[in-house]
């Protein structure tokens, strides 16, 4: 009776301990990126520490938003074949004339590790969702802002480059 009672014990320490371990995970932040680990869940939730390249024992309540400390290039463009936007995405906007015009646009940006705590307090969003977000939509808000007062012999006379 007692070795059942020992091994029953042994068991249920081993599934307990088993399932701690399944559902937390390792992450790596890379060199040349900054880490935004983020508690989700319990007293803590809403806490966020800024850590730098290594590995990361992340429990069950946390998340890591990586943020990128170089130059970072990213292009919408009408390209399909996903070499370099994952669809249609270039921008369509108006002339002055009503003329629809469709625009392929790039942007390059680089985030500091000063900033990048600063970039996810505000956005609470990683990099990637940031881009085609609230990124995107700023672009599109001035491409048809500025778009407008242009017709289309001034944007192929040149006036791509003033426009953007």
């Amino acid at each position: 009776m007692r070795n059942f009672k020992t091994t029953m014990l042994v068991m249920l320490l081993s599934i307990s301990a088993l399932m701690t371990f399944t559902s937390c995970d390792v992450e790596r932040v890379e060199p040349g990126y900054t880490g935004i680990l983020v508690d989700i869940a319990g007293s803590s939730k809403g806490n966020e520490e800024t850590v730098g390249t290594g590995r990361y024992f992340l429990g069950i309540n946390e998340d890591l938003y990586l943020f990128p400390n170089f130059l970072q290039n990213y292009a919408w463009t009408k390209d399909d074949d996903g070499k370099y936007s994952r669809n249609n995405e270039e921008f369509t906007f108006n002339t002055s004339q009503g003329m629809s015009v469709g625009m392929d646009l790039g942007i390059s940006f680089n985030v500091t590790r000063a900033n990048s705590p600063l970039i996810f307090k505000t956005y609470r969003k990683g990099i990637a969702e940031i881009i085609d977000g609230e990124l995107r939509n700023e672009v599109v808000t001035m491409l048809q802002e500025y778009g407008s007062t242009y017709n289309l012999n001034e944007l192929m006379a040149g006036g791509k480059s003033a426009l953007v």
